[in-house]
């Protein structure tokens, strides 16, 4: 899964949501009742869970971005490192 596909599920959820969300009120509006808090605390809820979702992708991606970035050289080279150090313990 990309960003471009994290990013499109949670506009999708949002838009449809609120048009759920505005429907919702046309009708409630048409037939003379009150309005339904929760729908709205649910909106809230989804678009919450977006920004959320957003941003722990790419901060996961980032950190395994970062650790899929050691090459072969740099395993050798913290080796040696260890090895030397080791050595000099004894």
């Amino acid at each position: 899964m990309n960003g471009f596909t994290v990013i499109s599920i949670s506009i999708i959820s949002i838009v449809m949501f609120s048009q759920f969300l505005f429907y919702d009120a046309i009708i409630v509006d048409e037939i003379n009742l009150g309005g339904d808090g929760a729908s709205t605390y649910l909106f809230l809820t989804i678009i919450g869970f977006s920004i959320i979702n957003t941003y722990l992708f790419f901060k996961r991606s980032e950190r395994t971005e970062k650790l899929t970035s050691i090459t072969p050289m740099k395993i050798k080279k913290i080796q040696k490192l260890k090895m030397n150090m080791t050595k000099s313990t004894q």
